[in-house]
């Protein structure tokens, strides 16, 4: 099911509300230790149903969850790489024509952009992941960001701030509109400036 913007963040928001009643339970495999259920998966009996959410087909968050922690995955980029258009031109001056020299240039389309943008949001997030607490070093498999919540970060945190701050990243993450007309009106600035300066 495909969700407008305001209904996406609402979803999300009673999603996580859900999700993160954790309970404080030692690891049965490992002795002692309370480790996130989530991530070990060795204990069926241990985990939830996920969460699956969409916003279109490329923006996806699934929770995962279990009874000490809940995963969140979080994909808002297309999987294949943006394209990247390539033009060759021989080189004019070239004494022989064994010796031609070729001249390349890549150009990226304008809707690479907002995948450009995306990923630079993304890359100063993940740098970012120690002083965060709940951001994965490493993202699972497909997904772009994940966080893990567990029951200590419940201990720790306020469930209210937490649901906040994902749903916050969630969104800026998704929405680059901003910053794609703050992109075009510069462009349009500089190209103005250029053309009276060619112009007197």
């Amino acid at each position: 099911m495909c969700l407008t913007g305001v209904q996406y963040v609402d979803s999300i928001r009673e999603a996580l509300v859900r999700s993160l009643v954790l309970v404080d339970s030692p690891c049965q495999h490992i002795d002692g230790y309370n480790k996130p259920e989530i991530e070990l998966q060795n204990s069926k009996e241990l985990l939830l149903d996920p969460i699956e959410l969409r916003r279109n087909e490329q923006e996806c968050i699934i929770i995962e969850r279990s009874l000490n922690s809940v995963r969140v995955n979080v994909q808002v980029r297309p999987a294949q790489a943006p394209k990247c258009y390539c033009y060759q031109s021989q080189s004019l001056y070239a004494p022989h024509p064994e010796s031609t020299s070729h001249v390349s240039v890549q150009l990226k389309r304008v809707g690479d952009l907002e995948a450009w943008l995306r990923s630079k949001r993304i890359a100063f997030i993940m740098q970012r992941a120690d002083d965060i607490d709940i951001i994965r070093r490493k993202p699972a498999p497909g997904f772009d960001i994940s966080f893990l919540v567990t029951a200590r970060h419940l201990q720790s945190f306020d469930k209210t701030a937490l649901i906040n701050l994902i749903t916050t990243l969630v969104t800026e993450l998704a929405s680059v509109n901003d910053l794609k007309r703050l992109i075009s009106s510069r462009g349009r600035v500089y190209s103005l400036s250029i053309s009276r300066a060619l112009a007197a």
